[in-house]
C-alpha cells in the first residue's frame, strides 16, 4: 500500500514507492511526521511537499510503467489510455437507509456503499473507464460533478447516478483527486471554461446568496427519552477518560459559548477526533454535521445518532441539511461545522466552501469560531493511529454575518481571513501550559 500522502517520492519521483519510511525504487530512506517530510534530497513542510507534488504529478504516466501495464488489459481494450491503475475496488452508492434523527426530530434517505466490482482503472484525456472481469463501466469527463477523496477513498458522482467510491488497494486516493482535478481543468479550459471548486459540486461561477430565513428563535419543546440522554452522557463521560490517555486539552474562553441560545459552531478540521474532542472537553450540546457514509455500519450510526450528529452528503450540494439544522436550532440544540468540508491533509486549512457560505448567512444566528490546535498532530488525515499530543481548543468572539448589500466573496474571504489571522497569532504566541 502507497502512503496516502507521500505518493510521490522527493528523491526519485516515483509514484506509491514510499513503504515503511523507504522508497522501494531509489532505496532512500523518508522520514514523515506531522510536521516535516525528510531525505537526502533534504527538509520539506508537508504544505510545500504538497505544492510541489501538485506541481510535479502529470494525469500522463511515465511511459515505462505504463507499457509495463498494458498486457495485464483485456483484449478488448483498443484504445491507449494516458494512466493504467493498479488493483482497486469499485463501490457505489447503492444501499438505501432510513436515518431517524435525534429524538425523532428528522428522517433522512441516506445512499450508502456498496462493493461492485474488482478491478482497474484506464484513464483518457476526455473520459475513463472502470475494467473487471464481469463488465467495463466507462464514465465521461463532462458527465463528472464532483471529485473528491473520502476517508481513503477516492470519491466522484456521475450526473443522474448514485455516487461512486474507488478503494485503490497499493496506490494513494488523494493522487487521483489530483490527477482528475488536473484533467478536468484541462478538458474545461478547452471550452473556456474556470473551475472555481471540485467538492460538493464542479462550480464554475460563484454561487449567489440565497434569502436570509426568519431569526430563529428556540421555542419548541425536545423530549428526548430519558435513557438514551442518560446512555450518551456516559458514552461522552467514558470518551473524555479515553481521549486522556492520548492528549492534555487546554481550553480557551470557553466562557465566550453561549449558554442559552442556539448558535453554529465553526471549527478547522485537522483530525477525524475533531468532533469527540469538542463533545468531550468543551460542549457536550454540539451536533455536528457529518458525512452521510459515516453512517453505513448499523452500530456506528446508533452511537452517530446519541451524538445527535446530522448526515449530510459530500458529493453534491444538500437542501435537507439546511432544513434539519433549523430544527435542531429551533429546539436550542448547537450545530457544529467544519467550513473546509474534509480534513486536511498537510496541517493547513482550506478553503472555505461556497456551500457554506450560503448556509451560514441564510441561517441567522449567532456563529462562534473555535480554533483547534495541534489535533492534526493527534493523528494526520494519512496515519492511521494516534500520538500523545498537547491540544488547544480556542474560543473566538461569537459574530453574526451582515445581510445588508453583502457579497458571497467577501463573506468567504472574511471568514477565511478570520480564521487565518487567529491561526497566525497562535503560531506566534502558543498556548502556554502550565506543568
Amino acid at each position: 500500500m502507497s502512503h496516502s500522502l507521500v505518493f510521490l517520492c522527493p528523491v526519485c519521483k516515483a509514484e506509491d514507492s514510499i513503504d515503511t519510511s523507504k522508497c522501494t525504487e531509489c532505496g532512500n530512506s523518508i522520514k514523515i511526521s506531522s510536521s516535516v517530510i525528510q531525505s537526502v534530497a533534504g527538509s520539506w513542510t508537508l504544505c510545500a511537499y504538497m505544492k510541489w507534488v501538485q506541481n510535479s504529478i502529470l494525469p500522463e504516466q511515465a511511459e515505462q510503467i505504463l507499457k509495463s501495464r498494458l498486457p495485464n488489459l483485456p483484449p478488448n481494450v483498443t484504445a491507449l489510455p494516458i494512466r493504467i491503475s493498479l488493483m482497486a475496488v469499485l463501490r457505489q452508492g447503492l444501499i438505501s437507509s432510513q436515518y431517524i434523527g435525534f429524538a425523532h426530530l428528522f428522517r433522512r434517505h441516506l445512499d450508502l456503499p456498496k462493493n461492485r466490482q474488482e478491478g482497474i482503472l484506464l484513464i483518457y484525456e476526455d473520459y475513463f473507464s472502470f475494467i473487471s472481469r464481469e463488465q467495463v463501466m466507462e464514465f465521461k469527463m463532462e458527465d463528472l460533478t464532483c471529485v473528491t477523496t473520502n476517508g481513503h477513498y477516492f470519491e466522484f458522482k456521475i450526473r443522474k447516478k448514485p455516487f461512486f467510491q474507488i478503494n485503490f488497494l497499493y496506490e494513494s486516493p488523494l493522487k487521483y483527486e489530483i490527477l482528475f482535478q488536473k484533467l478536468l481543468r484541462r478538458f474545461y479550459h478547452l471550452q473556456k471554461k474556470q473551475i472555481f471548486e471540485f467538492q460538493p459540486k464542479l462550480r464554475f461561477q460563484k454561487p449567489s446568496l440565497p434569502a436570509a430565513s426568519p431569526e430563529i428563535i428556540p421555542e419548541k419543546s425536545m423530549t428526548p427519552g430519558v435513557f438514551q440522554e442518560l446512555l450518551r452522557w456516559i458514552l461522552l463521560f467514558k470518551l473524555r477518560i479515553l481521549l486522556r490517555f492520548f492528549i492534555r486539552v487546554k481550553v480557551v474562553h470557553a466562557d465566550l459559548i453561549p449558554k442559552s441560545y442556539p448558535f453554529i459552531m465553526l471549527l478547522n478540521h485537522q483530525s477525524i477526533f475533531d468532533p469527540f474532542i469538542i463533545l468531550a472537553f468543551l460542549d457536550k450540546r454540539i451536533g455536528f454535521l457529518t458525512k452521510s457514509t459515516s453512517f453505513s455500519n448499523g452500530l456506528i450510526r446508533w452511537f452517530l445518532r446519541l451524538g445527535r450528529a446530522i448526515p449530510t452528503t459530500r458529493f453534491e450540494t444538500d437542501p435537507a441539511v439546511i432544513r434539519h439544522i433549523q430544527k435542531y436550532l429551533e429546539c436550542g440544540i448547537p450545530v457544529g461545522i467544519f467550513p473546509e468540508g474534509e480534513r486536511c491533509w498537510e496541517g493547513e486549512m482550506l478553503a472555505i466552501k461556497w456551500s457554506v457560505v450560503r448556509l451560514l448567512y441564510q441561517t441567522r444566528v449567532p456563529i462562534v469560531p473555535v480554533i483547534m490546535g495541534n489535533t492534526f498532530a493527534f493523528m494526520p488525515r494519512w496515519d492511521h493511529k494516534p500520538h500523545r499530543q498537547k491540544i488547544s481548543l480556542e474560543v473566538g468572539a461569537p459574530f453574526c454575518l451582515s445581510h445588508q448589500n453583502s457579497d458571497i466573496l467577501e463573506i468567504k474571504e472574511w471568514l477565511e481571513a478570520h480564521f487565518q489571522n487567529i491561526l497566525n497569532r497562535n503560531k506566534e504566541n502558543p498556548v502556554t501550559w502550565k506543568n
